[in-house]
């Protein structure tokens, strides 16, 4: 049914000599009128409205959600063309969506299965620089009276305090890290431990 109707709308397009890109942002009203009643059994007028909101928010918003980068983006386009989606059934007429992606998508706005939010790689870097590579200034480096070194890695951390001028070990401390159930630490885990140890004094 949905392909017939497409290939109506390319003949009656390619008659009229208006380009084929302009499909996109065609409303199937045929296709709607199928899916609507599904949706209206399946979800109650509140969820129907959360995922709406949900939908036409913004795209990071949606991207949290069960949805590919370029489903998302596909959704804004057709936002682009037809302004905010009134009806969740419109969301299967989008190109390269299916019943099955429109379903994955407000099963996981319903119950709020977000994706885990990922430490970016520049602020590992910053958290990196700040405990092996501290910037300070010639002033500060001249000023020191002693030098702590902090080594650490996925399986232990150590600390060293280092008298400068006579180039002595003041004192120091290793400790090796246990993951629980075979499960590897974070790096901003590791730090936690490390920096909650050393002001313990351990």
């Amino acid at each position: 049914m949905r392909e017939m109707i497409l290939n109506k709308i390319k003949f009656l397009i390619s008659k009229s000599n208006l380009t084929y890109s302009r499909i996109s942002c065609y409303r199937n009203i045929s296709c709607q009128k199928m899916y609507c009643q599904k949706y209206n059994d399946k979800y109650t007028e509140i969820q129907k409205q959360h995922i709406l909101d949900t939908i036409n928010s913004d795209l990071s918003t949606l991207s949290r959600y069960d949805i590919t980068k370029g489903r998302s983006k596909k959704i804004f386009q057709w936002i682009n063309c037809n302004g905010p989606i009134k009806s969740i059934s419109d969301v299967e007429i989008i190109d390269s969506f299916s019943e099955k992606h429109a379903q994955k998508l407000f099963d996981s706005i319903i119950q709020e299965k977000v994706k885990p939010v990922a430490i970016e790689t520049n602020v590992l870097k910053n958290i990196k620089g700040r405990v092996l590579h501290p910037s300070l200034s010639d002033a500060v480096i001249q000023a020191a009276k002693s030098v702590l070194t902090v080594y650490i890695n996925v399986n232990s951390a150590s600390w060293t305090l280092i008298d400068k001028d006579r180039y002595e070990v003041l004192d120091w401390q290793y400790q090796g890290i246990e993951h629980p159930e075979n499960k590897k630490f974070q790096l901003s885990d590791i730090l936690e431990i490390v920096s909650l140890n050393l002001s313990r004094g351990k």
